[in-house]
């Protein structure tokens, strides 16, 4: 996974299972990858205004999508040799009102799941 190129690693492990799932929107990520992730959004978009509480699966701002993407960096995530990149007009959903919600989440599936890549139309639908 990476940050604006920066490369985030779950340990020393290079390999990482992953699930392509057609029938989610959305894509999760293990817990400290997504604590990577929230860290960068905070100093992007101000911690102050990033709420990663109030809604169990996505964080989100109460700024809309286009006035936050100028903000934030690419997201990357490397299959085998290659590296899909989304920009943040990809990976943002304009939910009701002014509410954007980043539709990268914390995978939260128990057990050994939880170290899974959950790979949904968030990257998908802008692959083919």
């Amino acid at each position: 996974m990476l940050y604006n190129g920066e490369e985030f690693k779950l340990g020393e492990e290079q390999k990482y299972p992953a699930i392509i799932d057609t029938g989610s929107s959305n894509f999760g990520v293990p817990e400290k990858t997504f604590n990577f992730l929230r860290e960068k959004w905070e100093k992007d978009v101000g911690r102050s205004n990033l709420d990663c509480v109030n809604d169990d699966n996505f964080c989100q701002v109460m700024t809309p999508c286009n006035e936050i993407a100028p903000k934030l960096k690419p997201v990357g995530i490397q299959i085998s040799d290659f590296v899909f990149e989304m920009k943040p007009e990809l990976y943002l959903h304009q939910a009701e009102g002014t509410r954007c919600q980043f539709a990268i989440h914390n995978n939260q599936m128990k057990g050994s799941s939880g170290n899974l890549y959950l790979i949904g139309d968030t990257l998908l639908r802008h692959l083919y």
